[in-house]
């Protein structure tokens, strides 16, 4: 039986890969495909939204937070068509809940500082 939040978080995200594993993944590619750089482009860009707004210490970063937090929301009638949140993770084959429940366990402290690396 799971005692604390933290051992859920550690269950939950069991199965997930660590961001350095992605990219050695993508490294593995012969060579990126315009569609699968742009839906990873997509979705690294919310991500980092996401993250780097989580503190909204500005009107700007609220505003951004919340549209960002809406695309990733399940069930949301703007989640749908190409560029969808689960739609974009169904293309490049990421588990949509298992990134949702992810965002949802990190707390603004954890937020690193520096701006996040793009994917080459």
């Amino acid at each position: 039986m799971i005692d604390t939040q933290q051992d859920l978080a550690v269950e939950d995200l069991s199965g997930c890969i660590l961001p350095s594993q992605f990219a050695d993944l993508n490294k593995r590619r012969p060579a990126m495909e315009g569609e699968y750089r742009l839906l990873f482009a997509v979705l690294e860009d919310a991500v980092s939204r996401y993250l780097m707004n989580m503190k909204c210490e500005t009107e700007e970063q609220r505003r951004i937070f919340k549209e960002t937090a809406n695309w990733f929301r399940k069930g949301n009638d703007a989640n749908r068509g190409l560029f969808a949140f689960e739609s974009v993770c169904a293309f490049l084959g990421i588990d949509a809940n298992r990134l949702r429940k992810g965002l949802a366990l990190v707390q603004p402290r954890e937020v690193p500082l520096r701006k996040q690396r793009r994917a080459a």
